[in-house]
């Protein structure tokens, strides 16, 4: 029998985790992606390469994907509050959020800010 998962497609709304999570009790593989994933990602079994972040403003970064030294680099050419977002959203993975509550600004903020990650990123790492 071949193996079979779930994809759920996130729109936005608060019970996509709480879904993933019954789901995953009874032993079915799911995945959450952003809703506008594309048909040909989604024929692929919804898998997405260690570029996904550059991609989806709430995908975190996983840890084998960039080195500390090229991270490091790459903050280099951040600015200050395009840094802090960086690390705690996308390497660290605080929810945007939570993270826009705690520094006072807000969540469309913190997207347009990670946007601009996402275009500084694309050119620093092509």
């Amino acid at each position: 029998m071949q193996n079979q998962k779930v994809l759920i497609l996130d729109f936005g709304g608060q019970y996509n985790q709480l879904i993933a999570r019954r789901v995953r009790e009874n032993n079915v593989y799911c995945e959450v992606h952003p809703y506008d994933m594309s048909l040909d990602a989604i024929r692929d079994g919804g898998s997405m390469d260690e570029s996904a972040w550059l991609l989806d403003t709430r995908q975190r970064i996983d840890s084998e994907v960039l080195t500390a030294e090229l991270t490091d680099a790459f903050c280099k050419t951040l600015t200050d509050s395009q840094r802090s977002i960086f690390r705690e959203c996308l390497i660290e993975g605080k929810s945007q959020t939570a993270y826009a509550a705690e520094h006072g600004i807000s969540v469309p903020m913190v997207n347009k800010q990670i946007r601009a990650i996402r275009g500084k990123a694309k050119i620093y790492f092509s």
